[in-house]
């Protein structure tokens, strides 16, 4: 019975929702996005490129390579865009193991 109640209480969010309201958000709602009062144009249009739901609308990472923002940063080629967006997902999966 304890047990039971503590699975139960392992699947609360941090906001109390249970996973099958997450997935009806997720699926129901729209993306989530940043707001641009707080951030630039280009990091909102990036963030939502990488968050459509529909994969055929979700940009690749080569096109995110040529996205304004990466680009922003004048370097000259593809392979430096690469390297930049491949250190930055290798310092994130770092951060989270």
């Amino acid at each position: 019975m304890l047990s039971n109640l503590f699975n139960l209480f392992s699947l609360l969010g941090s906001n109390g929702i249970l996973p099958m309201e997450l997935m009806q958000c997720i699926v129901n709602e729209p993306p989530p996005g940043l707001s641009d009062e707080l951030y630039s144009a280009e990091l909102v249009d990036f963030v939502n490129c990488c968050l459509q739901k529909e994969a055929s609308h979700r940009f690749l990472p080569e096109q995110l390579c040529c996205h304004a923002l990466v680009s922003s940063y004048h370097q000259s080629s593809m392979e430096k865009n690469q390297a930049l967006v491949a250190h930055w997902i290798c310092s994130q999966l770092a951060v989270k193991s």
